[in-house]
């Protein structure tokens, strides 16, 4: 996620969030202890969206009985600026956002960024749930920083560079706890109907547990592949289909012939039914009695005008696999974010056996980016259940497999009809 640019609100927040990890470093180092989440991480700030703010939330085994508000506890790992004539506006050229802070106060105009002309990157790390609200003064930025620099502090930066932003406007705080995911529920189960005849137990064994969340992550992976497998078979027929048409010429003209002589014959046969008296009428015509009422409705609306399942999925960027997932496999991905989310979460927490398969049912529905509907994402981030999330993203996954198996053999036909084989496209 990127505030490009930040508000000065948000601004203001990102700022505070920096102050206070700053403050609990040097907390720590005066203490001579050692905090894995606040010295070895990113600054985090809570974000809040519409889609997973319709219902409220509650983490299981809470001590409260009302819910909150759900919120996505975000790193801010990286800060860019926008400014055309700026080196810094390459995106290899990022700067860590801690870095940038820690230069405030700056002697050097070119050195500060101006807030409204710079891209903040923010990395989802956790979840949340918020429920009192409260406001506070924001924190000084760089209290004593600048002795330590050698910065002179006479320097007004604010008044030079006229940004608006160090005021003492408060800022929007809550209380949150922290959302995990319970291994111990087996989610196929409703809980509502315990007891009935035919249902399973809404908890099972820590041994069944692990069994189901491996089964059911091996079928997602699987079916993952099968997804890449299929677009990439699917752009190699539609570059064929291409490369057929634009190689077909008429030479002998024989074409060119049909063709008019077709034409000519359409035309005489319309003309020859509009001279007849006796000629029925037509559904065109019979329609075109109620033109000022079809004058009235939306021509897309229309249930002919509406494209087809195949139509939608061929005007999704990459067939509905985001980009995130069409270069790796599920398991790759999952060790890529165990190692980016490890300076967030304790060893004792990481070294579960359930932590893989939470982490890969995340990385399952960031895969589904692009093809998923915003509900179903917003649905698995406020979901306490591994096994129900994996099992939810083996559905869409299928969902979409099916789909793009259609288009395949769509595919398949024009290519026989063209000559070619594609047997060793899917």
């Amino acid at each position: 996620m990127k505030l490009d640019p930040p508000t000065p609100l948000q601004w203001k927040a990102l700022q505070e969030c920096v102050v206070v990890h700053r403050n609990r470093q040097n907390q720590n180092a005066n203490e001579g202890t050692v905090d894995t989440a606040t010295i070895m991480a990113a600054p985090l700030i809570a974000i809040i969206d519409e889609a997973t703010g319709l219902t409220t939330v509650n983490p299981p085994n809470s001590n409260c009985r009302e819910g909150g508000r759900f919120a996505t506890l975000a790193a801010v790992v990286g800060i860019s600026t926008n400014e055309e004539n700026n080196d810094l506006n390459d995106e290899d050229d990022e700067e860590s956002f801690m870095d940038y802070m820690n230069l405030c106060p700056v002697d050097e105009e070119e050195d500060f960024i101006v807030p409204l002309s710079s891209s903040v990157r923010l990395v989802g790390i956790g979840r949340a749930v918020l429920r009192r609200y409260f406001y506070r003064i924001p924190s000084e930025l760089c209290p004593e920083e600048s002795d330590v620099l050698g910065i002179d502090t006479d320097i007004n930066v604010d008044e030079e560079l006229d940004t608006g932003y160090e005021d003492n406007t408060p800022i929007v705080m809550s209380e949150f706890e922290p959302i995990v995911d319970d291994a111990s529920i087996y989610a196929l189960a409703d809980p509502e109907r315990i007891g009935e005849k035919g249902q399973r137990s809404y908890r099972c064994s820590p041994v069944y547990a692990l069994s189901a969340l491996n089964n059911i992550s091996i079928r997602v992976s699987w079916m993952h592949d099968n997804r890449r497998t299929l677009i990439a078979g699917i752009k190699a027929a539609k570059a064929r289909l291409n490369l057929y048409d634009e190689n077909l010429e008429d030479f002998d003209g024989l074409g060119a012939l049909f063709e008019n002589g077709g034409m000519d014959a359409a035309k005489s046969d319309r003309k020859r039914d509009n001279n007849d008296p006796k000629r029925k009428m037509t559904i065109d015509d019979f329609l075109a009695t109620f033109k000022g009422n079809m004058l009235r409705i939306d021509p897309s609306e229309l249930p002919q005008n509406q494209p087809s399942q195949l139509e939608k999925l061929e005007a999704m960027e990459n067939y509905g696999l985001s980009y995130f997932g069409s270069f790796s496999t599920i398991d790759d991905l999952t060790k890529e974010l165990s190692f980016q989310l490890s300076p967030y979460y304790s060893p004792i927490f990481r070294e579960r056996e359930e932590y893989p398969f939470e982490v890969s049912s995340f990385v399952a529905f960031r895969a589904l980016n692009g093809f998923a509907n915003v509900n179903d994402i917003a649905w698995s981030l406020k979901c306490t259940s591994s096994i129900e999330r994996l099992t939810r993203a083996y559905e869409i996954m299928l969902d979409h497999t099916l789909q793009l198996k259609r288009l395949a053999e769509t595919l398949s036909v024009e290519l026989e009809e063209c000559g070619e084989e594609c047997t060793d496209l899917f």
